[in-house]
């Protein structure tokens, strides 16, 4: 933009002096090229940002599954072969991805320690390191603290309990995300188009 003032500023010096032909069209297309620059500029990084927030969607939507599959394993490990929860966790962490990985492997690794603080506690503190609050949504966040404080129970059918309950309300959400997954996708895309050009519009 300021190019734009800069250049529009010495044809206008160039005028009244009377040398008007050199800059003349030198000028305007000095103004044309950068007012095409910066509105592919702004419509561009608008996009991108679009672009951005709909891999953020889809990494929430992926951790989601994520979970319902490690939350699974472990209730068949504490149903079938009664492991010892560091391994149980440390067998979980080994067969996940991304963020949900580090945190039952660094969960392990805690519990091994055996450091003070009861199992709920160090669930949370894990949570908190290891999962960022934009890799899940508020909703499924709060379910994973309410289902460490489950698995705190020393009553094995409590903790299958506590793991069932959460395996269902993953599989609402992970459907409602799955249904308005287009519809908030396309979403994403359009409006960083759209504000950048209308952007172009107001400020080129």
């Amino acid at each position: 933009k300021n190019g734009i003032l800069n250049a529009t500023f010495y044809c206008s010096r160039e005028k009244r002096r009377g040398r008007s032909p050199a800059c003349g069209k030198q000028g305007e297309w000095n103004v044309m090229i950068y007012k095409i620059v910066g509105s592919l500029i702004l419509v561009v990084g608008t996009a991108a940002l679009g672009v951005y927030y709909a891999g953020q969607y889809m990494e929430r939507l992926r951790n989601l599954i994520e979970l319902k599959k490690a939350l699974m394993q472990m209730q068949g490990e504490l149903r079938y072969l009664h492991s010892a929860m560091p391994d149980l966790l440390e067998t979980i962490g080994n067969r996940t991805q991304g963020v949900l990985s580090r945190f039952f492997l660094s969960l392990a690794k805690e519990m091994e320690k055996k450091e003070q603080g009861d199992f709920a506690s160090l669930w949370d503190s894990q949570i908190k390191k290891k999962i960022p609050a934009s890799a899940l949504e508020p909703e499924a966040r709060s379910l994973l603290f309410e289902t460490g404080r489950q698995l705190a129970d020393n009553d094995r059918q409590s903790k299958e309990d506590g793991i069932t309950f959460a395996l269902k309300q993953l599989e609402d959400m992970i459907q409602k995300r799955n249904k308005e997954k287009q519809n908030r996708l396309k979403l994403y895309y359009v409006c960083g188009i759209m504000v950048g050009a209308m952007l172009t519009i107001l400020l080129v």
